[in-house]
């Protein structure tokens, strides 16, 4: 009779074991007590197997009190944490994430729209560099806040180096402040996230950064070789004609004047496509003016290369191949000699 009563009493802390194996297996279970592992499932399968086998074969009372012992440690393992495991309430569901993401842009929006303010004031008291200045502060907080989202960053450098080579002072707070206005509505954008883009967007940027470096290069090439003067202008008077003495001997990233077979100037020359016009821009080396940096816009038609601009600071770019009094830019025509 007593061996009958540990019998039905082992089996029932069985079968309890197993309800609380459900129970955490079920979707209203307990939560705070995560999934059970494989592991504990089959060790729990094991102990029942033998604890019918133990029945089947007569097992003493102390053999099924000590199987009845190790069941009991195992469902209290069941209700222990993982390790393993992060608890659920350190993994913020997603409506959580699109609630702090929502107010991320909002709160970088309403700087923005405080830096519009402040500037637009500044300007129209005519402190046009103050008025850069706020609007290049809120776009360098910006461009931290926005770290993981190269597409935004790079809008916010392409802007800053076009007001850095604009040469008018009152032109340098519209460039900036259209750049923060237009990030401003970005950030306003349902569709646009704070959160880091998939890695396939960062791969279409990738792309489009290595497409505009093969078409600078491209365009690089087409200007290599050495060019002779045809002509030369500066602030509407023209200052030389034709001279095949007077060179301009462009090798890779490097052009260099040279006159009578005499070096005059290096420099470092940029070129960027345009549509209509390009832009280039020549870093001084050497020469007199060494360190100062010449903007301007250039055009290549067939044989032919011409480029017109100012010194950095002197002017804005030119929007045509013309010069007249007082507006500093040069002009100069050139043909290719050799390639």
């Amino acid at each position: 009779m007593n061996r009958f009563v540990w019998r039905a009493s082992s089996l029932g802390v069985v079968l309890l074991g197993c309800a609380t194996l459900v129970m955490a297996q079920a979707p209203g279970g307990n939560k705070a007590a995560d999934e059970p592992t494989k592991e504990d499932i089959e060790k729990l399968r094991k102990d029942v197997a033998d604890l019918k086998k133990a029945m089947a074969d007569h097992a003493t009372k102390d053999d099924l009190e000590k199987l009845r012992r190790e069941i009991a440690d195992l469902r209290q393992h069941l209700g222990k944490q993982p390790p393993d495991r992060q608890p659920p309430d350190k993994q913020p569901p997603d409506r959580d994430r699109q609630q702090a993401d929502k107010e991320a842009k909002q709160r970088l929006a309403n700087d923005l729209r405080s830096a519009l303010d402040r500037g637009a004031g500044q300007y129209n008291c005519g402190d046009y560099q103050g008025s850069a200045s706020t609007f290049r502060q809120a776009l360098n907080r910006a461009r931290r806040d926005l770290s993981d989202m190269p597409r935004l960053q790079r809008g916010i450098d392409e802007a800053m180096d076009r007001a850095e080579q604009e040469c008018k002072a009152s032109e340098k707070p519209w460039i900036l402040r259209d750049a923060v206005d237009r990030l401003r509505h970005e950030l306003q954008r349902p569709s646009e996230p704070i959160h880091p883009p998939r890695d396939k967007d960062k791969d279409k940027d990738k792309d489009k950064d290595k497409d505009k470096d093969k078409d600078k290069d491209k365009e690089k090439d087409k200007l290599q070789g050495t060019w002779y003067s045809l002509s030369t202008e500066a602030e509407g008077m023209a200052t030389s004609g034709e001279d095949k003495t007077d060179l301009h001997i462009i090798k890779d990233n490097q052009i260099t004047a040279k006159k009578d077979g005499k070096e005059i100037t290096l420099a470092e020359i940029t070129v960027e496509p345009g549509r209509k016009f390009g832009k280039v821009t020549f870093q001084m080396k050497s020469g007199d003016n060494k360190g100062k940096t010449w903007v301007g816009i250039y055009e290549l038609e067939g044989d032919t290369l011409k480029w017109c601009g100012c010194w950095q600071g002197d002017n804005e770019l030119p929007k045509e191949f013309a010069t007249k009094k007082g507006d500093h830019y040069f002009l100069r025509t050139m043909k290719r000699l050799e390639r």
